[in-house]
This record gives structure tokens, C-alpha cells and sequence, in this order.
């Protein structure tokens, strides 16, 4: 027989069982804790013995693990109903078979409008319907279909972008037993996406419509300055009875439409090349002619700070090139004329070239400042100017190295 304390721990425990009985939403819980007081078979003025402690001991630790379970289910299920993603599962015949708050919350449906009632291809956007049996066959044997964009439908008709990953779940035996579907409502990306478009286009039509200002003007501007030049350059030849002051004069108009006329050019060029309008003239020349003319292109701008030009040329070599001539000329231009910019008075310019199995080099090498290790990422850069700055009051526009 059991003590007096012992029949008085179960008598209190069996009224526990009986209210968690009374109370209990499970019908699991309520089932187990009733068959429990069966087997045991005392009511609150009957004695006990030890082996109804034993019994009760046995059908409460199988009551923990029951309430235990119910516990974590509880936690996962408010999770999975709460989750800031749609979850939903289908059936093997296409039907919903489990959907979460959020989920039902974007389509505008009550759970006990959807689950078993609602089929997959009720909530999609027709245009997705297209296919779906095919493709929900095909997760089924071979377990995922990773991610994909699709459109669903809501109650009111109204549609919304969403990102679906669909994965298969079976039991121990290898067969299918339901679909598991994690939704992402992309509304909010798939409107930044459509601005960024319509911003793109804006720009792409701004940066047209700029090229073609700029290509109009830069090219008007030719003719006028070419023709100053011309009479400036007529003037200084036969005007034997100007002054001191108009010769300076006209000597500054020459150089300022030089400026002016390189200024130009490059800005054409770069125009140009953002306009896709790349030439194709390759052709055969002979590179030390081309060199030749260049260097004496621009004696006149080295003369003037008393700069040698020195042209290296092995003259028993073949220097016919196949290239294309306007690129390479504009290209030796710019870097004789940045060598003569950043050189000092009473310096030297080499000019070398040399003949390789596949390929021509042409070296540019000055006596100038150089530039610095830190600065040479932004060389190539359009209207990028370094610390090292022109020695002659020359412009410089940053654009050369570019084109």
C-alpha cells in the first residue's frame, strides 16, 4: 500500500490531469490524458496502490513528451505562419495544401478558402499557368525546381511578381508527398528595377542628344578657326611694315588657334568613340614618313622653348606598317605634345623607333617631370590633369591620353 503522502501526490496529480484534460486544444493530448485516468483507475476518494504509481509515472512521462512536442510544434508553427516570406504546400494533385499568414495576407484569402480547396494554377497569373502540369511533374520526380520569377493572382483579380524556390518532400518509402514553396514578393524590387530602366533610357537619350550637340558644334568650330589661322599666318608673312607689337600680336593669334584647333580635335575624337563611330581605314604606311611629318608638325611649339627633337630611325629597316593611320597620328601627336608641354626650356625629346617580329614600338621619351606612381591609375582618364603642369602656360585639357 502507499503512504498517506503518496495517495495524496496522486490523487493531487490526477486532479492535474483532469483539468489539463478539460483544457487542452489537442485532441492528442486530451486522448492520452483520459486514457491515462482510465488505466489508472482511481477517482479522488479511492485508495491507491503502488502499481497505480507506476502506472501513473509511466503515462506521465509518455504526457511530458506529449505536451513537450506539442510545445515545439506550437514554436514552428508560429514561425512558419509569421515568417516575413509566403509559405505553401501542394498536394499531389496540384491543390493547396498548407499556406502561411503572410502568403494569405498577399493574396487576400482566408486559409479555409484556400487549403484543399484552391489548386496551384488558381493563383497564378495565366500567362503562368502555361505549363504547370509539366513542371509540377517534373518537380516531383526530381525533387526542385530552384528559383524562378513568376506572377501570382490574388482574390480581386490583381496581380503581383514574386520569387518562388519549389523543392519536394517524400516519405520513407521514396513517394511524394508534398510540395514545399518559399515565396518572396518582389513588388517593391521590380519598380526600383523599372525606374533604373526609365532613368538608363533618360540618360542614354541625354548623352545622345549631348554627343550630337557636341559633334555639331566641335565641327562648326573647324572653319572658323582654320581660317584665322590662315589669316593670321598670311598677315605675318607679307605684312613687311608691322610693328613689334602686331607681329606679338599675331604670333599670340597663332598659337591661340593651335590651342584652339587641338582643343578640337580631341573632342571630336572622344565624341566619336561614345558615339560608336570607330574608323576602319587600315591601311599601309610607312611609319618613319608618318613620324617625320609629325616631328615637323611641331618644331614650331618646340622651338619656342628651345627643345631638340631627336628622331631614332634604323634607316636600313622596312617601316611599312599596316595601321590605322588617323588614330596613330592623333595618338604620336598627343604624346609629342605632351613631351614638349611638361618639358623645361633647352631640354630633349628622343623619338625611337624600333622594329619587332609582330609589331612596331614608338618611344616617346622627355626630359620632363614625370608622373607619379599614385597618379598613374587616372592617366587614360577623360579631362584628368595631374600635379605635373604644362611648363610653357600651355593648355591642357586632359584629354590626349584619352583618345
Amino acid at each position: 500500500m502507499v503512504s498517506n503522502n503518496e495517495e495524496k501526490n496522486l490523487h493531487s496529480f490526477v486532479s492535474k490531469l483532469e483539468r489539463a484534460s478539460e483544457l487542452s486544444e489537442s485532441a492528442e493530448v486530451r486522448a492520452l490524458l483520459q486514457d491515462a485516468l482510465k488505466e489508472i483507475g482511481v477517482r479522488r476518494n479511492e485508495p491507491a496502490d503502488l502499481r497505480h504509481s507506476e502506472t501513473v509515472g509511466l503515462k506521465s512521462t509518455s504526457i511530458l513528451d506529449i505536451f513537450e512536442r506539442q510545445r515545439l510544434e506550437n514554436q514552428f508553427k508560429d514561425l512558419y505562419d509569421n515568417a516575413p516570406v509566403g509559405y505553401h504546400s501542394l498536394n499531389s494533385d496540384g491543390f493547396i495544401a498548407q499556406i502561411n499568414n503572410i502568403h494569405l495576407e498577399w493574396l487576400g484569402y482566408s486559409k479555409e478558402e484556400v487549403i484543399g480547396k484552391l489548386h496551384a494554377t488558381d493563383i497564378l497569373a495565366s500567362e503562368m499557368r502555361i505549363g504547370f502540369e509539366a513542371r509540377f511533374e517534373a518537380i516531383k520526380r526530381t525533387g526542385a525546381s530552384g528559383s524562378s520569377e513568376s506572377r501570382l493572382l490574388r482574390k480581386d483579380g490583381s496581380e503581383f511578381p514574386v520569387l518562388l524556390s519549389v523543392s519536394a518532400i517524400y516519405n520513407a518509402s521514396g513517394q511524394f508527398v508534398s510540395t514545399r514553396t518559399v515565396v518572396w514578393d518582389i513588388t517593391e524590387k521590380k519598380k526600383l528595377e523599372e525606374e533604373l530602366l526609365k532613368t538608363s533610357e533618360k540618360l542614354f537619350q541625354a548623352n545622345t542628344e549631348k554627343n550630337t550637340f557636341i559633334g555639331i558644334a566641335s565641327h562648326d568650330l573647324q572653319n572658323p578657326i582654320t581660317a584665322v589661322a590662315m589669316s593670321a599666318e598670311l598677315l605675318t608673312k607679307t605684312g613687311a611694315n608691322l610693328t613689334d607689337i602686331q607681329h606679338k600680336l599675331l604670333k599670340n593669334i597663332r598659337s591661340s588657334t593651335d590651342r584652339m584647333r587641338y582643343i578640337v580635335t580631341n573632342i571630336l575624337t572622344i565624341n566619336r568613340i561614345e558615339r560608336g563611330i570607330v574608323s576602319s581605314d587600315w591601311q599601309s604606311v610607312n611609319l618613319k614618313s608618318l613620324v617625320w611629318d609629325i616631328v615637323n608638325r611641331y618644331l614650331i611649339f618646340a622651338n619656342r622653348k628651345h627643345i631638340d627633337i631627336i628622331l631614332i630611325i634604323d634607316e636600313k629597316t622596312n617601316w611599312d606598317i599596316w595601321t590605322e593611320p588617323n588614330y596613330l597620328t592623333q595618338a604620336v601627336e598627343n604624346l609629342l605634345s605632351n613631351a614638349i608641354k611638361f618639358s623645361e626650356i633647352n631640354k630633349t625629346i628622343n623619338i625611337e623607333l624600333q622594329r619587332r617580329e609582330k609589331h612596331v614600338d614608338i618611344i616617346i621619351a622627355d626630359e620632363g617631370q614625370g608622373i607619379k606612381e599614385e597618379e598613374m591609375g587616372r592617366v587614360f582618364g577623360k579631362f584628368q590633369k595631374l600635379s605635373a603642369r604644362p611648363t610653357g602656360g600651355e593648355i591642357s585639357t586632359g584629354l590626349g591620353l584619352s583618345v
